[in-house]
This record gives C-alpha cells, structure tokens and sequence, in this order.
C-alpha cells in the first residue's frame, strides 16, 4: 500500500514538474549548449586573473568561432583572517572572495545576468607565520613553504567553487530571456 502511495506521488511531482516548463540544465536541448564554446571571457581582480580566466574557460570551453555572448567578472579577495588558533598548535584561516558578474548577449549588446557572488576557503597550517619589524620571516623556510602552499591550495579551491558557482547560475539562464538581478 505504502509503494502504491509512493508511486501516486511520484506521478503527480513529474506532472507538476512538467507543467512548469522545467527542462534541465545539461543534455541535448539544455541552455548550456548554447554557451558551450562561445563565451568570450574578461576577468580583473587582485587574484591573478589569468588564473581564474582559465578555470571559468575550463567550465565553459574555450571559444572558437564566432562569440554569442560575453563574461566579465571582477573576482577580488575580499579579506583574509587568521590565524585563528585551532588545538595542538594547528592555526585556521579564511579567505573570502567576491565576483561581481556581468554576462552580456553579444549580439544586441543587453546585459542577460548580473549578479555579487560570494565564496570563502579555508586552510591550516601547523605554524603561525612570524614577521619581526624589518619584515623578514621568522620561522624555518620548510614552514613557510606548507604554509604557503596551504594558501595557494584555498586560492585554487576558492576560484574552482567561485567558477562553479557562476557557471551554474549563468547556464540556468534560457538562451534570449531577459533576466536580470
């Protein structure tokens, strides 16, 4: 009886799914198709834009012939806390990033999507970095090597999710909607 139920239900979700013109965002007749290859991209910021140009290119394919739309995206780190003192010694920080989105329809020149995203990674370390007065770095260079390392594997994870995250709202957008934040 409890399966008959389940299957009732199941029915009447696909029913109302279907009835609200819910198509999906990856397969053949998906809006992603239309951005695949074409999608001229621009990125400014205080994180190495290249960087992160290469990881959006990645999601949305490296454009080849013409362009149907452009990406520009201002990603900067936002701040970056810490040490926050964990146990045994081990010291937590954070880093949080901000994208200001704008995607444009190349071929009237309307913005389609805009939009603030935000994202933030963490990483340890066993040692706090140390900086006397002059400057210099006062802890063994193998510590400050992981530690740096630390850093630049939160940097890559935050411009992989920050990269995901556009990339999934810009191909929710239905190709010449007009939708706008």
């Amino acid at each position: 009886m409890l399966f008959r139920w389940k299957v009732i239900g199941l029915v009447i979700l696909c029913s109302l799914v279907a009835g609200c013109e819910f198509s999906p965002l990856y397969g053949p007749d998906s809006p992603r198709e239309s951005y695949v290859n074409q999608i001229d991209v621009t990125v400014t910021g205080n994180l190495d834009p290249r960087k992160f140009e290469s990881v959006l290119l990645d999601q949305f394919g490296k454009p080849t012939g013409e362009r149907s739309h452009h990406l520009t995206v201002d990603f900067v780190i936002t701040d970056e806390s810490g040490p926050i003192m964990g146990s045994g010694g081990v010291h937590q920080y954070i880093v949080v990033g901000k994208a200001k989105v704008a995607f444009f329809d190349l071929n009237n020149g309307d913005l389609i999507y805009s939009d603030a995203i935000n994202a933030r990674a963490r990483w340890t370390s066993s040692k706090e970095i140390e900086i006397n007065e002059d400057g210099m770095v006062m802890v063994a260079r193998n510590e400050v090597l992981a530690n740096l390392e630390a850093r630049d594997d939160a940097l890559n994870r935050l411009r992989r999710l920050m990269a995901d995250r556009i990339y999934t709202r810009i191909i929710a957008i239905k190709p010449n909607t007009d939708i706008q934040q």
